[in-house]
């Protein structure tokens, strides 16, 4: 008969119960992490800004919306866009007296997608800004073209101010637009960065942006001639040929910031405001225009329309 095993000693039963209070080897019990979901942000922020403008779009009479691509610089292969741009115009059927239009640009992410991305959030902020100004159908509330700009040597507006002079006096014909119609600081901060540039190479509608096999129709261009005589024409011209017409556009902003130091809150609630905007084919002449649009769009500005819109 099998000998008895020798009771445990009194450190082999500290061992056992040590062993038993140990924390779980990390190693051992390590569970593979569960594959991390990818953001659904991205795919939730299109549709929201293109459902939106294309609301807005079906709601409002006379609004025209449509993309262009660029290329920056010159000499890259016109397939290879690397500029986006979105203009939404009002009135580009009639006369250069009932024409306005917001306008957005991105150079930034490499794909085009992005770029379109970019461009609906911005011009949605711009479109949600002016239907805030309740004052829509007031052609002083979109950027203007005017026609002193387009006429002038050098893109002098008949000013013979330099920009930084004109940017002051604008200050304070905003300072007093916005005093007079009750807004609590009436302080803005103005800055008109340097034109950027790129060669359009191709236009698409607004709707089409997701066809990309079939070829794309050009969407109506009436808009284009407001900014450079028979440019719609050209672009068409540059559509026939595969974007072989290299010519130069501008592309001027002039920004609007509300200064609220002391009042942290409503520095949240404020945005910029894209206040003018110039696009020419001459640099000078974007930033004339630029200024001007904002002169004019200065005299209807509302409090509402620097906050943010309440979702």
């Amino acid at each position: 008969h099998m000998p008895h095993a020798p009771p445990p000693s009194d450190r082999d039963r500290d061992r056992e119960r040590d062993r038993d209070r140990r924390p779980p080897s990390p190693r051992r019990d390590r569970k593979r992490p569960a594959p991390e979901k990818r953001p659904e942000k991205r795919q939730k922020v299109e549709p929201d800004a293109r459902a939106k403008l294309y609301q807005h779009l079906q709601h409002q009479k006379g609004w025209s919306l449509f993309w262009l691509e660029g290329i920056d610089p010159p000499t890259r292969a016109s397939s290879n866009s690397n500029v986006t741009m979105l203009i939404l115009s009002k009135g580009a059927s009639g006369p250069a007296s009932s024409f306005g239009f917001l306008m957005a640009a991105s150079r930034q992410p490499q794909k085009q997608k992005d770029r379109q991305r970019e461009c609906m959030k911005d011009l949605l902020v711009q479109v949600e800004q002016l239907l805030a100004g309740k004052s829509e159908a007031d052609l002083r509330s979109w950027c203007q073209v005017h026609e002193s700009q387009a006429q002038g040597p050098n893109g002098s507006n008949g000013s013979t101010d330099s920009p930084e002079s004109d940017l002051e006096k604008l200050k304070t014909t905003i300072s007093n637009r916005l005093s007079s119609t009750g807004s609590k600081s009436a302080a803005v901060d103005l800055q008109i960065a340097s034109p950027s540039s790129c060669v359009i190479v191709s236009a698409s509608s607004f709707e089409e942006t997701e066809s990309k096999e079939e070829e794309k129709s050009l969407p109506d261009l009436a808009a284009m001639n407001f900014f450079s005589a028979d440019a719609a024409a050209q672009l068409e011209e540059a559509h026939r040929l595969g974007g072989l017409l290299r010519l130069q556009w501008h592309f001027a902003v002039v920004k609007a910031t509300r200064e609220n130091k002391d009042d942290k809150d409503s520095k949240d609630q404020s945005r910029p405001l894209a206040l003018g905007i110039g696009f020419a084919t001459d640099e000078a002449v974007s930033k004339a225009r630029a200024l001007r649009a904002a002169e004019v769009r200065a005299e209807v500005l509302t409090e509402a329309m620097f906050l943010k819109t309440q979702k």
